[in-house]
């Protein structure tokens, strides 16, 4: 309640924006799968349940935080490689999204990841493609790219291009990530070798004025997460330099929707950690809508809840409005559980479904 000594204004005014989150990974119920054993009780069958029950728990963890739309990474070309059927993955996929948009009100797509490091990168990364055209066709929007672990040489994004110009001639968007410690470097290959039109973290680009520049003049977005560091002045802050550089910002959860990696606390860490206002993060919220891989009719449906949201408490609002107070983005809620979807009626389906 708002009158509780434990309420929390600003997280439930976060919790009330109609986001969209470009930024999240799929949730594993129980032990993530790894590389070793990961075959020796897995069936088919098993598989398609996993997988479904990943989709659904991952998009259920963010609508719970008042994501509306999201667009969550997927590692086809790993499975593949630890023994799982493509078909059986897409199929288990598809399940636990459309019971999700069913229950929860939430529209989810995929962005099919090439991994960052490795031997066979180049096959990797055209076998990801292949399958994120064919068998991702009615829910993969985009062809993204790993960031290299700790210590690993990251790719030599040139000898990318082409895969990443076949992917969005097909219809792909182009999402890479680099390093968040990497230089301008990395941000002009993406964007020139790989027609990035929105980089992950991208925060050497910071330090270049004319990439900057680049960035504003040819409508790149940034993508940046809860993951930003949290001993920051605000001014010094990427988020807050981004943001008075005007570049396009999309503000998503550090990879998977839990705390402390989640779009909650990736907002808090915007207004506690950046130092930004309110109205910011409905500017965050904003850019966003505008750069999902949606039709025009589902921006306008959630631009219009934007629109109601802010009016009902105001960007400086210290307290709910009182028809929230029952809990933040119950009237939302109520909208989900009658099939209100963001398209406004029959749903987004990707190209080619």
């Amino acid at each position: 309640m708002a009158g509780s000594p434990y309420f929390d204004a600003d997280a439930a005014f976060i919790d009330a924006l109609p986001k969209v989150d470009l930024h999240a990974r799929l949730v594993f119920p129980g032990p993530r799968p790894s590389d070793h054993g990961y075959r020796n009780t897995s069936s088919r069958s098993d598989d398609e349940s996993r997988f479904a029950a990943a989709a659904f728990l991952t998009a259920h963890l963010l609508a719970s935080q008042g994501v509306r739309y999201a667009e969550i990474t997927i590692t086809p070309w790993k499975h593949e490689r630890r023994g799982v059927d493509p078909a059986v993955m897409f199929t288990g996929l598809d399940l636990g999204r459309r019971a999700a948009e069913r229950e929860a009100g939430i529209q989810v797509r995929w962005v099919a990841e090439v991994p960052a490091a490795g031997p066979g990168l180049r096959a990797a990364a055209e076998r990801t493609v292949e399958l994120a055209v064919t068998l991702g066709r009615t829910a993969v929007v985009g062809l993204g790219l790993a960031v290299p672990g700790p210590g690993e040489p990251g790719p030599d994004l040139p000898d990318l291009a082409d895969v990443f110009v076949a992917a969005t001639e097909a219809g792909l968007g182009s999402y890479p990530h680099v390093s968040p410690h990497a230089g301008p470097k990395a941000v002009w290959d993406a964007v020139t070798h790989l027609r990035a039109t929105r980089i992950g973290h991208a925060c050497g680009a910071l330090s270049e004025p004319a990439l900057i520049d680049h960035l504003r003049q040819f409508d790149v977005a940034v993508e940046m997460c809860a993951e930003m560091p949290q001993r920051s002045r605000p001014m010094t802050h990427p988020l807050a330099l981004a943001m008075a550089h005007r570049l396009a910002v999309c503000l998503g959860s550090g990879g998977l929707a839990q705390a402390p990696s989640s779009p909650r606390a990736a907002y808090l860490g915007a207004l506690r950690v950046a130092g930004l206002r309110r109205a910011d993060l409905v500017t965050l919220v904003e850019t966003a809508i505008s750069r999902a891989a949606l039709p025009e009719t589902g921006r306008a449906v959630l631009r219009g809840e934007l629109a109601t949201t802010v009016a009902e408490w105001g960007t400086t609002a210290s307290t709910p409005p009182a028809q929230r107070v029952g809990g933040p983005g119950s009237a939302l809620a109520r909208r989900c559980r009658n099939s209100t979807v963001i398209t406004g009626g029959s749903g987004y389906r990707a190209p080619g479904s």
